[in-house]
């Protein structure tokens, strides 16, 4: 059975999800620029590290009803070949693994669209009770990139009247309306600080970036690299497995392939609780290895540049330091990168039948 990572999110209380292999990062909603005689569905563009970035409303792209912003609102960056966009939606939920069978790309209402008319939908994917409307990444990103006109156009603007949160000053533009009007003075500073964060270049126009996901375990919070993980569940029912160690939690069904459990607290020296307090697990594919990781909770998924990941401080080695790629900011902290394929790999987690 062939399956294919999706990454689903909310836009209007309805589900829809797009390729993994399209997406390059998420972050919360920051405050965005407004372009002069941008099409309705643009809300504007933000300097995301020195490369201006469009932002599309996907509501009014989909030629939906907006709903005001907010705080906690979210935007997906999208690329396809060498044009990116960043998709404005309401809610990020999970990174979801959908077998084809499991797709409809036949819709009947395709029969009474007007010749020309440019689909989004690939088709609806029936997940559990939930119904999720699959996009085409090409098709957004193709529709949502700037003309040279208007890339040139905010150019100009940005490096000769520009603040230093890309806010632009020109006399011309101060007639345009101000993002996110409606929210407090101390909701617009959330937004200010978000892009000027957002906005901070990279040193090295040539390093890697490297996609982690942002997970508490036992009240820390680490990150772990996406390349090994397959999708994010929920833990739900686990059948426990008879004589084995403490941090083989048990069994769990994910759609028909029986995944093995694990809590890797032991590995990263930390204290392992009741195996019930542990509500979501991150699935691992490596090779013939698959296993669920399972962790309190999935706080984020950031787009890291390599260069933000340092060494660990040596007052903070442990003894199993040999998974932990080295430390980077996040948020007002620091948190510890584990490599979930070199725990895989070490045999820490294999049971000794003897």
């Amino acid at each position: 059975m062939s399956h294919q990572s999706y990454l689903l999110f909310e836009l209007g209380y309805a589900c829809y999800g797009i390729s993994t292999s399209a997406v390059q990062e998420l972050f919360f909603l920051p405050e965005v620029t407004p372009i002069p005689e941008a099409p309705a569905f643009m809300v504007g563009v933000i300097n995301l590290r020195g490369h201006i970035l469009p932002i599309v409303d996907l509501h009014r792209r989909l030629g939906q009803q907006s709903l005001p912003y907010q705080l906690t609102d979210s935007i997906i960056v999208v690329q396809w070949q060498t044009q990116r966009v960043g998709l404005l939606v309401n809610q990020i939920y999970e990174v979801q693994a959908i077998a084809d069978e499991q797709i409809q790309s036949e819709l009947v209402y395709e029969q009474w669209q007007a010749e020309g008319f440019q689909r989004f939908a690939t088709g609806v994917a029936s997940i559990g009770t939930t119904l999720v409307t699959l996009l085409s990444a090409e098709q957004l990103v193709r529709s949502g990139a700037l003309t040279p006109a208007e890339r040139a156009q905010f150019e100009s603007y940005n490096n000769n009247g520009a603040s230093s949160t890309g806010a632009i000053a020109d006399n011309a533009l101060r007639t345009l309306p101000q993002f996110c009007a409606h929210l407090t003075d101390s909701a617009q500073h959330i937004l200010r600080s978000r892009s000027e964060s957002l906005r901070q270049a990279i040193a090295t126009q040539d390093t890697v970036g490297i996609p982690v996901t942002i997970v508490r375990l036992e009240g820390e919070y680490f990150g772990f690299s996406l390349e090994t993980v397959y999708e994010f569940t929920d833990i739900r029912k686990v059948t426990p497995v008879p004589c084995c160690p403490p941090h083989v939690l048990g069994n769990t069904n994910l759609r028909g392939e029986i995944v093995t459990l694990v809590d890797i607290s032991h590995v990263i020296n930390l204290p392992m609780t009741a195996s019930n307090s542990r509500r979501r697990a991150i699935v691992v594919r490596l090779d013939e290895i698959v296993a669920g990781i399972a962790v309190d909770e999935i706080m984020d998924v950031v787009y890291l540049d390599s260069t933000q990941i340092l060494p660990a401080p040596v007052a903070i080695h442990f003894a199993s330091d040999e998974y932990l790629q080295g430390v980077a900011p996040y948020q007002n902290k620091m948190i510890g990168i584990i490599s979930l394929s070199k725990i895989l790999t070490s045999g820490v987690l294999v049971v000794n039948e003897d």
